[in-house]
């Protein structure tokens, strides 16, 4: 077999971290944001991620078999 002709530089391009989060003064402006957004499953996503505090991907991947509602 040949030697494989493709070389990978890995030259990734820098993301610069979020130094910015929804403060306690800015709470009720953006939860009254969220109401107006017209796609609800976005909007009650933006819910679940702000009251529980999940991660994006912990959110986005939950199942309904790994909730238990009697527990609330």
């Amino acid at each position: 077999m040949p030697a494989n002709p493709v070389k990978l530089k890995k030259i990734w391009l820098p993301v610069a971290p979020r130094t910015r989060s929804v403060g306690a003064d800015d709470l009720k402006a953006f939860y009254d944001a969220i109401g107006t957004l017209e796609n609800k499953v976005v909007a009650d996503y933006l819910r679940l991620i702000l009251f529980t505090g999940f991660r994006r991907t912990e959110a986005a991947s939950l199942l309904w078999s790994n909730v238990d509602l009697a527990v609330c």
